[in-house]
């Protein structure tokens, strides 16, 4: 896990106790993250008791039995996270993937598989979230604001900002783009 100073994700996330930590689990046939607790304990993502400081969630990880940490996005902070599966094909991203780390321009990381990207923003976003297949050149765009973890890798993306930015109006334009036609 790649970071700036001592901390593998950005600053803002780490002053929020929303962390939890994950482990890669096969269920129904496919490899998912299932987050935890530092005791071994499920974590879920509604369940405000069952998230901690990044501090206690470090301390967790650095002891060895879970394989990564994660973010848990709730009503109370102002993060919006968004998740492009299948979009970096040797090490590039996709033209497509590329327009929207140029869109937000705010913190951007690789997941853990290396093929993936998250963007994490400040914003509003009007619904809980979102996801849709229907993107070209990119597997899947995932959106969230609240009930959701995102793993967090703290392995910047070369050429996007180290902060977390307001990006309301991109956040409102990509859901008109991408979304209300869903609904119509």
């Amino acid at each position: 896990m790649r970071g700036r100073g001592s901390s593998p994700i950005p600053g803002r996330l780490t002053h929020y106790d929303q962390l939890v930590l994950y482990r890669e689990e096969e269920r129904d046939g496919r490899v998912t993250k299932v987050p935890y607790q530092p005791d071994g304990s499920y974590a879920s993502t509604t369940d405000p008791d069952t998230w901690v400081s990044f501090e206690r969630a470090l301390e967790a990880l650095r002891e060895g039995s879970f394989d990564g940490l994660g973010f848990v996005f709730s009503e109370e902070d102002p993060f919006v996270g968004i998740d492009c599966d299948d979009c970096m094909v040797d090490g590039s991203l996709t033209d497509e993937a590329r327009r929207h780390v140029d869109e937000f321009n705010s913190y951007a990381e690789v997941s853990p598989s290396g093929t993936g990207i998250h963007i994490i923003c400040r914003g509003d976003f009007p619904e809980s979230g979102r996801r849709t297949p229907d993107v070209e050149g990119v597997k899947e765009i995932e959106v969230y604001r609240e009930s959701r973890f995102f793993t967090v890798t703290g392995n910047h993306l070369d050429g996007t900002p180290t902060e977390i930015k307001e990006r309301s109006d991109q956040l409102r334009q990509l859901h008109e783009r991408l979304f209300e036609t869903e609904s119509s």
